[in-house]
């Protein structure tokens, strides 16, 4: 898989003033974190509108599906804030929501492969199965009458 450009958009920093800008970048972002966990819900929105390109892309890029990686990335955004208070500021924001949208994307993806074989198990017919016990739909249908149709036969 490729590479990431930073969220930022600081991914090569110059001699000349470029530590002081990821600095000052690095202390805004702690601002925005501390103030969001203190309640602020606009300083939250702001990281959302800082990272929400990023998270996408890399949903898009793990799953191949624009639908799927919004509804992700939405996901993604609800599980960080949720779970904001659990941030202890020991990595970058942005490190703690990649591996969130990163765990987020792959157990995504185990239940889509899981589902698929579930499904196409249904859509086997019973002699095509390795196993011989009937799926839990047909256990579940029963080709006797039922109490209705046996009060109205009486």
């Amino acid at each position: 898989m490729g590479t990431l450009e930073e969220p930022t958009g600081l991914t090569s920093l110059g001699a000349t003033g470029g530590v002081a800008r990821a600095d000052r970048a690095a202390d805004e972002e702690r601002g925005l974190v501390d103030r969001a966990k203190g309640g602020d819900v606009r300083s939250f929105e702001a990281l959302v509108r800082r990272y929400e390109r990023w998270v996408f892309t890399l949903a898009l890029r793990m799953v191949g599906d624009r639908s799927d990686a919004e509804d992700i990335a939405q996901e993604v955004f609800l599980k960080a804030y949720r779970g904001l208070h659990g941030f202890r500021g020991g990595s970058r924001f942005s490190t703690w929501l990649y591996a969130i949208a990163s765990h987020h994307c792959l157990n995504y993806l185990a239940g889509r492969d899981s589902r698929r074989r579930w499904t196409g198990r249904l859509h086997r017919p019973a002699g095509d199965r390795e196993d011989a016990a009937p799926s839990p739909l047909e256990r579940a249908a029963d080709p006797s009458p039922g109490p209705d149709a046996v009060l109205e036969r009486r």
